[in-house]
């Protein structure tokens, strides 16, 4: 990850739902800093981010274990489609 570049924040536990827009702050290492920009207007749950082909096949949402992970920019947007947000 590099400083700029947008990531999607997930709630993990009983919510497991995209619930915002965060930017990279730091560089890639030990620590990566995110800060957030948004939220999405509507949370986008794991059960639509796994029903959904434009979205089925990001790496978090294949790999449970997995907490990051990169997107295309398709899916990025995708995901900011169903969340019924924009930039």
């Amino acid at each position: 990850m590099k400083p700029g570049e947008l990531a999607l924040f997930y709630h993990t536990g009983k919510e497991k739902a995209v619930v915002g827009i965060a930017e990279v702050l730091s560089a890639s290492g030990k620590d990566v800093t995110i800060g957030p920009v948004k939220p999405l207007v509507e949370p986008v749950p794991l059960s639509v981010l796994k029903a959904k082909a434009a979205t089925k096949n990001i790496s978090v949402v294949k790999m449970g274990r997995l907490s990051v992970g990169a997107l295309r920019d398709a899916e990025f947007a995708a995901v900011l489609k169903l969340g019924k947000t924009t930039l």
